[in-house]
């Protein structure tokens, strides 16, 4: 199926929806973990945009480049 998503897990040997499923858990959870403070909630103005900018790795993009700006 075009556009379709496969997911294998690293020593698993199981196939199918389930999988996908699983993955799912794992990403949403880590998503919405405040641990690794991927979403801010905040009510002032206390965050810095110039900050993020500076503090953000673009692995191999440059802030300028189409798929960043």
């Amino acid at each position: 199926m075009p556009g379709s998503l496969l997911v294998e897990f690293k020593e698993e040997h199981a196939t199918g929806t389930g999988v996908l499923t699983a993955w799912f858990l794992l990403v949403s959870q880590e998503i919405f973990n405040p641990n690794n403070v991927l979403l801010v909630a905040s009510t002032s103005s206390d965050i810095s945009v110039e900050d993020w900018k500076t503090h953000t790795d673009y692995h191999g993009y440059e802030q300028s480049d189409l798929q960043i700006s």
